[in-house]
Order: C-alpha cells, then sequence, then structure tokens
C-alpha cells in the first residue's frame, strides 16, 4: 500500500454512504445509559456476515443518537442503532423484554462534574485510589468497571491570595447506590479521594475514564463505501469523481483535502489508474485470486473536541484466505491481515497500522473455528479479554487514541454467538506482553 501521497485542490469524494450519524449535543440527542452490559453489533458492511458481533459494552456505557433498527422485526427482540461514547456506530438489544428497557435515558445536566470508570481501577481508602496502568490494590480488592464519580475542585485559599496558584486539586467522591456501598469493606466510610485536574486529563486520553461534563462522543466514525473481491472470482470495480458529488451535501472533507485523490493514491499499485475526460477512474478488472483476496472499505473519522472540527480519512484493508483446493468464492477460516490508516495532514502521510500475525495478538485453540462459519483474525469473547486486547494495541502504537483503539479492536475482532460464547472465551489466550 502507498503510504504517502501529495494532495491537492478541495475534492468531495464519497461513494454511497453506508453509515452516518450526527454528533450528540445536549439538544439533539437523547443520552442512554446500559443498565447491563452486552455485545454489540457492527453496522458497517460485512461481505461475511450482515451482523458481526465485535465490541463489548459494559454497564453504564452511555450510547447516543438512538433510533429505530433495521434488525428484529419478525423477532420478540427489539434492537436499536446507537452510537457509543468511544463514536462506534452499533446495533443493540435495548428492549428484551415487552415493556422493558435494557437502558435509562439521562439528562445531560445529571451529569455535570462527573466522570465514569471504564475499568475496575478503583482501590477505596487507598493513596491512590485509581491505580493505573498497574492496575493493582495495595490490600484489597479493586473496584469500579462503570462507577460513576463526582467532582468538585479545591479551593487553596491561601494560594490564591498568595498569588502561587498551582496545578488544581479535586475532591472527588464514588457516587454509589446502597447495594454497591454494602459490597465494599469499610462501606461506612465516605468514599472519597483527591486527584490533580491534570492526572483526570490523562485517564481520560488512556480511555481509562469518560467525563460527563461535556458532550459526546468527542469523536465519530462514519463508514462511506467498501469494496469486496472475493476468492477465486473476476470482477471490476470503477469510482469517478461524479459517482461522489451526489453526496457532497451530506458527508464533507476539510477544505484542501482531496479525498478523491487520497483513495486513489492508496488505490494505486493494486489498481489501474486512469484519467479520461478530466475524470479519474479506479478500475479492477478480470483479477483473479485463488488463495487470498481482499475486503476494503474506507470513511471518515470526525473529531469534535477541537473547533473547527477535524476530519481524519480512514482505511481498512483485510485479507482472508482462501479455501485450499477448491473453486468456491467462499472464504477460509481465517483473516491473514488488517491494515488500518488514519491520514496524518500533519506529516502529509497515512499513518499505517498493520496487523498482520493473530497469534501475536491472540492465541486460538483450532477448536474454536468450529463455532464460526466466516473467517476472523481475532475473537474474544469476555470484557476481560477485550481489555487486555485494547491495551495491547494501545502499547504497540501509542499514538492512537483510545477511541481510535476501539475502532480498530473492532475491526480486528469478531466474536462468537452467545450461545457458544463461554466456550470460545475458554480457547482464546490474549498476548498481553508485545513489546
Amino acid at each position: 500500500m502507498t503510504r504517502k501521497r501529495n494532495l491537492s485542490l478541495l475534492g468531495i469524494v464519497m461513494l454511497s454512504a453506508t453509515v452516518t450519524f450526527a454528533h450528540a449535543t445536549e439538544n439533539s440527542s437523547t443520552v442512554g445509559e446500559l443498565i447491563t452490559g452486552q455485545w454489540a453489533e457492527g453496522r458497517a458492511y460485512d461481505p461475511f456476515s450482515p451482523r458481526p458481533v465485535q465490541l463489548w459494552l459494559p454497564g453504564g456505557t452511555l450510547i447516543y443518537n438512538i433510533e429505530k433498527s433495521d434488525r428484529g422485526r419478525d423477532s420478540s427482540w427489539k434492537f436499536r442503532f446507537a452510537t457509543t461514547y468511544h463514536g462506534y456506530p452499533v446495533n443493540l438489544k435495548l428492549e428484551p423484554e415487552k415493556d422493558e428497557l435494557d437502558y435509562r435515558e439521562r439528562r445531560i445536566d445529571e451529569l455535570r462534574n462527573s466522570f465514569r470508570l471504564t475499568e475496575s481501577l478503583y482501590c477505596p481508602n487507598e493513596t491512590p485510589a485509581i491505580v493505573w496502568p498497574q492496575r493493582e490494590c495495595k490490600f484489597g480488592k479493586i473496584y469500579g468497571e462503570g462507577w460513576t464519580f463526582g467532582y468538585k475542585e479545591i479551593i487553596e485559599t491561601h494560594a490564591v491570595e498568595s498569588g502561587l496558584e498551582g496545578p488544581t486539586r479535586l475532591e472527588i467522591t464514588a457516587i454509589l447506590d446502597e447495594k454497591t456501598r454494602n459490597l465494599i469493606p469499610g462501606r461506612e466510610r465516605i468514599h472519597s479521594f483527591v486527584l490533580y485536574r491534570r492526572e483526570m486529563d490523562r485517564f481520560e486520553k488512556k480511555g481509562v475514564l469518560v467525563r460527563l461534563d461535556r458532550p459526546h462522543p468527542l469523536s465519530t466514525f462514519e463508514f462511506i463505501s467498501h469494496y469486496y473481491f472475493p476468492c477465486n472470482s473476476e470482477t471490476s470495480f470503477e469510482i469517478t469523481e461524479n459517482d461522489i458529488r451526489d453526496l457532497s451535501g451530506k458527508i464533507t472533507v476539510s477544505a484542501g483535502f482531496n479525498f478523491f485523490q487520497w483513495l486513489s493514491g492508496i488505490f494505486e499499485g493494486e489498481f489501474a489508474i486512469s484519467k479520461r475526460k478530466s475524470q479519474l477512474k479506479i478500475r479492477r478488472t478480470k483479477l483473479s485470486s485463488s488463495e487470498t483476496s481482499i475486503f476494503q472499505q474506507w470513511g471518515v473519522m470526525k473529531d469534535y473536541s477541537v473547533l473547527p472540527v477535524e476530519e481524519t480519512p480512514f482505511f481498512v484493508e483485510k485479507k482472508f484466505e482462501c479455501q485450499t483446493d477448491s473453486p468456491s468464492t467462499e472464504p477460509g477460516k481465517r483473516i491473514l491481515e488488517v491494515m488500518v490508516l488514519f491520514w496524518n495532514d500533519s506529516d502529509g502521510e497515512n499513518n499505517v497500522f498493520a496487523f498482520r500475525n493473530s497469534k501475536q495478538w491472540a492465541i486460538h485453540e483450532e477448536e474454536i473455528y468450529d463455532y464460526f462459519r466466516r473467517p476472523f483474525f481475532i475473537s474474544i469473547n469476555s470484557s476481560d479479554q477485550q481489555l487486555a486486547a485494547i491495551n495491547a494495541i494501545m502499547r504497540k502504537y501509542p499514538v492512537l487514541t483510545y477511541n481510535q483503539a476501539v475502532f480498530v479492536f473492532s475491526q480486528l475482532n469478531n466474536s462468537c454467538k452467545g450461545i457458544h460464547r463461554t466456550k470460545c472465551r475458554d480457547l482464546v489466550d490474549v498476548v498481553d506482553n508485545l513489546l
């Protein structure tokens, strides 16, 4: 793949949009909170399964842009489209029983001056109280996944009077219901501690906590289009700039960036690139594959944490094995390689995140493949395994934000069906000692 491409003049290039959604604000979107954790289905097109299960969402996860789903019309299960606070588009079971929801609506103003831990990192009555990255208490059990903590600034009167203000300190208090409080030793005590604001900001960047005092998601991932080249097949594929202009009013790329030319640069070497009547065309025609083939998709990440909103194109390629000694167009057992690219506007090139050997990330016993009718790269089947895998991705590629790491993980992972998930969990060991 070409990593670097000079980009010119304003251009807006999109094909048929498969997933789009607006940024959640105080006035434009319902905010939901999962009552119990659940596995989420991805919403982007997948050639191997119409509803791949990719991401575990623990209880307390915030979800936005909740809408009717196209799933479950002939079932007693009620589904909803939603966007997680990570910005990832998902499909969720939110009405498992009649008149009973698996999420509650929340008002933004109820969530001011608070944050929620994304994993168990809280050691009650210890210093430090939030133990990251060691994830281990000195004396007792660790708590906190999905817990909410309120905070208020500690006013240093003497520092203000002297004009020697130091780093801002915050008084943090765990907001616990009685049932949860009774589980913790020393439950008669107030569970509060002091944390520097700069530490809270650092924890947020690392995905340790999610701030509840501002709109979310801070970034969103919009899948624009895709290309699937099956095994043992011949196919043609063409994109022109005119194909894209029809959607220019729905999704835009920042001024000065030519999305179409960027995409051409990635395809260059794999595709025939031609220019006819001032229109670029990307064509792949009469190529066949009997050993490996590809699925590609692309889109735009929008970052709402800065103004003006920054838009970063992304590209995902999955290379999968074909069935040995078979003319079938159906794939084999394994996705052999996953490449994720994010455009780096500062450097004028793509940041490339390569995953070429699944055994470097997770070890699967051969039996697990009996539970799938599709190829996969890794299969994560518990919240602990997912946490370990995302942490490994961030250690390997520290330039990724937490939201990007969740996106990358979702492109790598396919979980087993619910009836097999416990068995599958025991057939997988996550490799957590990456250098």
